[in-house]
């Protein structure tokens, strides 16, 4: 339970921003949304649903316009470069 009411003009309120980036921001882009969630603890199958959910702009977009098997691809390779062996690698 918040300790005081949400303020309009609170400078700690969270903000999220659409910028201009090429196609060549895609896989950086990509990667970053995996590695963060994945520190989440997602697994494949939830970061899978994460790009594929339309109420995700940004990862949904991803999906749409590079298709699965780009994005799947992302997520194949932070997978395997984050396990710490490879029988946790997908």
């Amino acid at each position: 339970m918040p300790e005081k009411e949400f303020e309009q003009d609170d400078p700690l309120e969270f903000v999220g921003m659409a910028f201009p980036a090429g196609p060549e921001a895609d896989e950086a882009m990509a990667r970053a949304v995996v590695e963060e969630f994945l520190l989440h603890g997602l697994d494949r199958d939830r970061l899978v649903r994460l790009f594929q959910d339309p109420f995700y702009a940004g990862t949904h977009r991803l999906w749409v316009e590079r298709g699965p098997a780009f994005v799947e691809g992302v997520i194949d390779t932070v997978l395997r470069e984050w396990s710490p062996s490879p029988e946790f690698a997908p």
